[in-house]
């Protein structure tokens, strides 16, 4: 009977340790899903982000002003004054036309670390990626603050769930210089 007792107490005390660990901290299940849960943890970001923006103007005006008098010869005894005429026609017109069209896309995956747990229970997250291929530097930084509820079960988040999001992407390189005027057609248009 008291060898039966020692060993559930060992048991006990085995299984205590399992369970919260050496550092005291409680493991999770080895059925439950792993996701990112502390300062340090590893969540990745699908990044799908879309943006249009439509700015249209249109603008007319019109003016018209016309005067005429005419007059005929005198009556009477005062014939023989010569006739008086006068015409005038002003017109104005203004049309205008604007419209500005803007669209991008920015589709992305990478890694961030959850950088602070908040009073509200949700974390503060932070990540830069750089690629760097064939002479071209892609940086993407992006911060956020997501909610542990919105973590999927493969530790994965949509960007679109996540709030106060900041996400930074540039890239240098030969494409990119490419895309800039040099710096004489630069200058010129400074000028002009």
């Amino acid at each position: 009977m008291f060898n039966r007792l020692k060993i559930i107490i060992i048991m006990i005390f085995l299984l205590s340790l399992v369970h919260y660990g050496i550092e005291g901290q409680i493991r999770r299940s080895i059925y439950s899903d792993i996701k990112a849960h502390k300062i340090g943890d590893v969540l990745t970001i699908i990044i799908n982000e879309r943006t249009t923006s439509l700015n249209r103007s249109d603008a007319r005006t019109s003016k018209q002003n016309q005067m005429s008098i005419d007059n005929s010869a005198g009556i009477g005894i005062l014939d023989f004054l010569p006739g008086f005429g006068a015409e005038s026609e002003t017109e104005n017109q203004f049309q205008g036309n604007a419209q500005v069209t803007s669209s991008g896309q920015f589709s992305s995956t990478m890694s961030v670390r959850i950088q602070k747990i908040l009073e509200d229970g949700n974390y503060l997250i932070n990540g830069t990626r750089v690629v760097d291929t064939n002479g071209e530097t892609q940086v993407t930084e992006l911060t956020g603050v997501v909610r542990p509820l919105d973590i999927s079960s493969d530790n994965t988040i949509l960007s679109s769930q996540i709030a106060d999001i900041h996400v930074y992407h540039k890239g240098k390189g030969i494409v990119e210089q490419g895309h800039r005027p040099g710096i004489f057609t630069r200058i010129i248009n400074w000028i002009f």
